[in-house]
């Protein structure tokens, strides 16, 4: 009984399948059955990203709030701590959900753009190396801090761009999952989006460097060479990473 049952599943199974396929090979490559970005894994990790995301931001909002009164109060130098609100696993768990977001949207757009089906292993691979960049970037901004005897400002500063870069990655998870799930046609308008939001996070950052460090005539030139070197060489060569990538796959 139990052998025919399964025979049975199998001679309906295949045929079933084989017919989803070709159905679907007119579909996007990211909406196909045998995709990885459709795999059920991706809707769990997206799910557990915005659990996890809620998490964090309950367990620190007090201070979250202050900080982003700050960005928004030109008038301020200097950040406004929360010493009440002592949870820096909040702070971790938050940068690994803007990375995960990051290099979500980048394994989808790798995924779109590419004429096969990508591995999975690109997802975690992606995700390490944006938190790479930003770990030494954080650590060059603390090392120049202390060797140029700024330490208040440095931090300050690096405060301000981890609150920069946390409502980049917020704002950037509704477009990694419309990246993923959404029709071809919307992939030009997905991709402004990102690009404005991209502009505006740089334009904020430009903003707090000036309030921070501006001191003459003479800082123009440190802010811009800082700019150019940890902010925009980055995402170029980022760029031409992932042209590599889609290429290659």
């Amino acid at each position: 009984m139990g052998w025919s049952v399964f025979v049975g599943c199998r001679v309906f199974y295949v045929p079933f399948m084989t017919s989803l396929f070709d159905i679907s090979a007119g579909l996007p490559m990211i909406l196909r059955p045998e995709s990885t970005a459709s795999s059920p894994w991706i809707g769990l990790l997206i799910i557990l990203i915005i659990i996890s995301l809620l998490f964090a931001i309950s367990a620190q909002r007090k201070k979250y709030t202050l900080r982003l009164q700050n960005i928004v109060n030109n008038k301020s130098r200097l950040m406004t701590y929360d010493n009440e609100t002592k949870a820096p696993w909040a702070d971790i768990l938050l940068m690994a959900i803007v990375f995960a977001s990051l290099g979500l949207t980048l394994f989808a757009i790798i995924q779109r753009q590419a004429e096969h089906i990508i591995p999975t292993t690109y997802f975690p691979v992606i995700t390490a190396a944006i938190a790479l960049f930003f770990g030494i970037k954080w650590g060059v901004l603390h090392l120049i801090g202390y060797i140029f005897e700024f330490r208040s400002k440095s931090h300050d500063f690096i405060t301000t761009l981890y609150l920069i870069t946390a409502l980049f990655g917020i704002l950037n998870l509704p477009l990694s999952i419309a990246f993923i799930y959404a029709d071809n046609e919307w992939y030009p308008i997905l991709t402004a989006a990102l690009v404005i939001i991209l502009i505006i996070t740089l334009t904020f950052i430009a903003f707090k460097l000036l309030q921070i460090f501006y001191s003459g005539k003479s800082s123009l030139l440190y802010i811009f060479l800082y700019l150019c070197t940890l902010e925009i060489m980055p995402i170029c060569l980022m760029l031409k990473l992932v042209s590599k990538l889609i290429l290659n796959v």
